[in-house]
């Protein structure tokens, strides 16, 4: 069976030497409950939300007059960079994770879009969105496709109505889902009450709580974190056992096959 490991990225207004970053005390969390879980912390260094606004939205204005790219591009070809070295590293022997927050979901998920409109091969064996701005619409935001062409085993989006920073700060061309969760576009009752696996045929999961704020999920550590830690084996279960179906098939089909080549061969 393999290990776990989680790739944790963070949102903006974090210092790479902040001793309050939730990534050190996610890190702290883990060892002082011996969960033996790799942790693979990326920092993309500090940046403002004015900054991250202006990065995402004329990005189009640098494509067009073939400028260098502002610095949202930046972090995210790193942060490809340093999935690409996880997956070839630890990929084999580890059933790997992302954890994100806030500008870091943003930042994630358009690295598995590129890595995946590129047809690279990787898996990631889930994704798990706390307090995310991009789209709460799974078509809009690309884990349809993710999902779908299994680069993404399963989607867990972390949302609270607590959350005003999402809500009110996270302008266009960010989106809500930190606030909203994972909502259909045709049933209102998701904006109140969103529920906790919106699409039957995508492993996209809604943890909504209104006991959170912004940066509270990390606050709530005793809560959160062992919340977190179920949805990643659950992936995990439902990832062996997909395998297991996938290996049975392909063994039937081998025997079938190897039965099919005898018969013919007594024949002739």
């Amino acid at each position: 069976m393999n290990k776990t490991a989680i790739v944790s990225i963070h949102g903006i207004l974090t210092k790479e030497k902040d001793d309050d970053k939730w990534q050190e005390t996610f890190d702290t969390w883990l060892d002082e409950n011996r969960t033996g879980i790799l942790h693979l912390p990326y920092t993309y260094g500090w940046l403002g939300p004015i900054n991250s606004w202006l990065a995402k939205t004329f990005d189009w204005l640098s494509d067009t007059l073939k400028l260098p790219r502002w610095t949202r591009r930046t972090r995210i070809e790193n942060f490809k960079k340093f999935l690409y070295k996880v997956i070839g590293e630890y990929g084999s022997t580890n059933n790997i994770h992302i954890m994100a927050h806030s500008f870091g979901t943003f930042i994630a998920t358009e690295a598995l879009k590129e890595m995946s409109a590129k047809n690279h091969e990787y898996f990631i064996c889930s994704v798990n969105l706390v307090a995310g701005i991009i789209s709460s619409n799974i078509e809009k935001n690309g884990y349809d496709r993710l999902l779908g062409n299994g680069r993404v085993g399963t989607f867990h989006s972390w949302s609270s109505h607590s959350d005003k920073v999402v809500r009110y700060i996270a302008r266009w061309p960010f989106g809500h889902l930190g606030y909203w969760g994972i909502i259909r576009p045709y049933v209102s009752e998701d904006r109140t009450n969103p529920a906790r696996k919106p699409y039957a045929g995508y492993r996209a999961f809604n943890n909504h709580d209104n006991i959170y704020y912004h940066n509270g999920y990390f606050t709530f550590e005793n809560i959160f974190y062992p919340a977190f830690l179920t949805n990643i084996k659950g992936a995990e279960k439902w990832e062996e056992t997909r395998r297991k179906k996938a290996q049975t098939k392909s063994l039937k089909i081998y025997r079938k096959s190897e039965s099919r080549g005898r018969s013919n061969h007594k024949r002739k």
